[in-house]
């Protein structure tokens, strides 16, 4: 780990730790986290530029490792969850809790700076009281305004 402006942040190199459905579930549910879950497939090019831009960003990595569990599914290979969140187009991110319970998905490529964002809105559980465009407009950066 590298401290780089009073943050925690995964080197460049330090992979995120995917694990699969069920043992991601597992974990979320042992650790308390909220779940990460990326479908994508292998000849999805939107996939890829979201592995490589976002999903391989450092403040993005190290975010995830602390507050998340991370779960990676190819949609073509796993049908059955690629039908039971209902995936329509790729990359689609899904966020639960730890329990398992369904809060949001995005779907399409989404930039670093934006997805920390998110991230921070679903750890910080903003979505049961705020949109998330109130969230942004408030400023809530880290928990330290108001919820």
């Amino acid at each position: 780990m590298v401290n780089v402006i009073g943050k925690a942040v995964c080197e460049a190199g330090e992979k995120l730790e995917w694990l699969d459905y069920k043992e991601g579930n597992k974990r979320a549910s042992l650790e308390k986290k909220p779940i990460m879950i990326n479908f994508h497939a292998s000849w999805c090019t939107a996939c890829k530029e979201m592995e490589k831009d976002t999903l391989s960003n450092p403040l993005v990595k190290s975010y995830l490792k602390k507050n998340f569990i991370s779960i990676q599914v190819d949609a073509d290979r796993e049908k059955y969850l690629s039908s039971k969140y209902k995936i329509r187009g790729l990359p689609t991110t899904w966020f639960l809790e730890h329990t398992g319970t369904q809060i949001t998905h995005l779907v399409g490529y989404i930039p670093p700076e934006q997805f920390i964002e998110v991230l921070k809105y679903i750890e910080g559980k903003y979505y049961k009281n705020l949109t998330f465009q109130d969230f942004l407009k408030r400023g809530i950066i880290d928990g330290t305004k108001g919820k």
